[in-house]
């Protein structure tokens, strides 16, 4: 498809449909959509025409870009560790009975703490419901009650298009972080990877 025909095939109502789509709104106003992107999202670029980004590091817990054709090169888009807390989140980590704290869960079932034989069966179930990227990743468990230990999940990068996107040279990462050991005791559970 020619460049010319992607710039004119991206327009208000087909950026309003791309996002309504995306996260299953039903928004009719290009301003309904901006306030639902400031709400939403920590960091969000959208163009009628193009966006390139060349040589930066952009880190944020929620970043959106929006364009007919994105090229990223010699930079890096990273939402690690920026996703749910300890603790929290749909997936979360578990902690049961004497074992260390569970990791979080997301697209996968989470890794159960470790211990003795009943802690395999204290495990987060996923909860990736579509293909698209909607959810942070889940914190995992502290290894000690009471504690904040366990790794916070990775957050959200999320690219939409008409068009192509390019990356050239970087990297896009939504990694879950790692938990700490509490107290010198149990271990805790790392984060789930977030989405892109």
């Amino acid at each position: 498809m020619p460049h010319k025909t992607l710039l004119t095939a991206f327009n208000h109502s087909t950026y309003i449909d791309s996002f309504n789509d995306q996260f299953k709104f039903k928004v009719k106003k290009l301003d309904s959509v901006i306030r639902t992107v400031f709400r939403n999202f920590t960091v969000y670029m959208v163009s009628f025409e193009g966006i390139s980004i060349n040589g930066s590091s952009i880190t944020a817990s929620r970043i959106g870009i929006c364009a007919p054709y994105v090229d990223i090169t010699s930079s890096h888009l990273d939402s690690s560790g920026r996703g749910c807390f300890s603790h929290e989140g749909i997936g979360a980590g578990l902690l049961g009975g004497d074992c260390a704290g569970g990791g979080g869960a997301h697209a996968s079932r989470a890794g159960a703490g470790a211990g003795s034989a009943q802690c395999a069966v204290h495990f987060a179930r996923p909860h990736y419901f579509t293909k698209e990227a909607r959810y942070e990743g889940s914190g995992g468990a502290s290894g000690v009650r009471l504690a904040e230990t366990g790794g916070s999940g990775g957050g959200i990068v999320w690219v939409s298009t008409t068009g192509r996107v390019i990356l050239e040279n970087s990297t896009v990462s939504a990694d879950g972080a790692n938990g700490v050991v509490a107290n010198g005791t149990n271990g805790s559970g790392g984060g789930a990877g977030g989405s892109i």
